[in-house]
């Protein structure tokens, strides 16, 4: 094995990698809309900010509307 992986370029770690599937299907929590609403509204008003300014503008919309 260890040859075959040498030779593909390929970590031997990943080749008995075995992807499983999530039990519950996708990932999906009741908070996402709200959070996602906030970034919209951030991205929408400032269209040149990055995820970082995005991320810190959410966080702290977010945490005062606690």
């Amino acid at each position: 094995m260890t040859t075959i992986c040498s030779v593909l370029g390929l970590a031997r770690r990943s080749a008995y990698y075995v992807a499983r599937a999530r039990p519950g299907g996708r990932y999906h929590r009741t908070d996402d809309e709200t959070v996602l609403q906030q970034i919209r509204a951030v991205t929408n008003s400032r269209a040149t900010y990055g995820y970082r300014r995005v991320w810190a503008m959410v966080n702290r919309t977010f945490r005062a509307g606690l």
